[in-house]
């Protein structure tokens, strides 16, 4: 999968799953094959190719661009939770305003009703360094969002932070429902 994402550096979008959350990291992902040919072809017909073998998986392409990877089973209330407001307050790294959706009121509420655990940071691996000072010039979110989605405001960070947001659902036999979130960065950042 990393690779059809380094071939497609300006694609964004998310991969939702159902994962095996008593795993240590990094965590399973959906069976994939072995792209049969590289370079040139666009990121949609490459990450179809990988999962060919995952008859769940269903990848689609929004008419903004936005790629979803979505296996048909896995739930997804927690994306729709509504959240009244977020204000990013200068979030200069994905890491950091993908955690701030996360904290919000609405959405901890969610989880806690719905025993709902979280396991983060199953893929810091691939976003160690992410964490950005603020500095002038580099991208950043600053403005506040108010009635949207927890999918909503992921897909926003997408536009300032390209990249694909990651969402595990899954059974523990230890902890019941456990979701991970997290973010994998595209190698092309837009321009501040």
């Amino acid at each position: 999968m990393a690779e059809a994402l380094r071939e497609a550096p300006s694609s964004s979008g998310s991969l939702e799953y159902s994962g095996d959350c008593d795993t240590q990291p990094p965590p399973i992902l959906p069976r994939v094959r072995t792209l049969s040919e590289g370079r040139g072809r666009p990121a949609l017909v490459m990450l179809r190719e990988i999962f060919a073998d995952d008859s769940r998986m269903q990848v689609t392409q929004e008419s903004d661009g936005t790629i979803r990877m979505v296996e048909n089973n896995v739930q997804q209330d927690l994306l729709e939770v509504m959240i009244s407001k977020i204000s990013f307050k200068d979030a200069y790294d994905p890491v950091s305003a993908h955690a701030l959706i996360l904290s919000e009121p609405e959405v901890r509420a969610f989880m806690k009703s719905h025993a709902i655990n979280s396991h983060e940071g199953r893929f810091r691996s691939q976003v160690r360094g992410l964490h950005i000072e603020p500095q002038p010039g580099l991208p950043h979110m600053s403005e506040d969002l108010e009635n949207v989605s927890v999918r909503q405001a992921m897909d926003r960070l997408l536009r300032t932070f390209p990249g694909f947001w990651i969402y595990e659902n899954c059974q523990s036999e230890n902890r019941g429902r456990v979701v991970a979130f997290d973010y994998l960065q595209s190698l092309a950042l837009p321009n501040p």
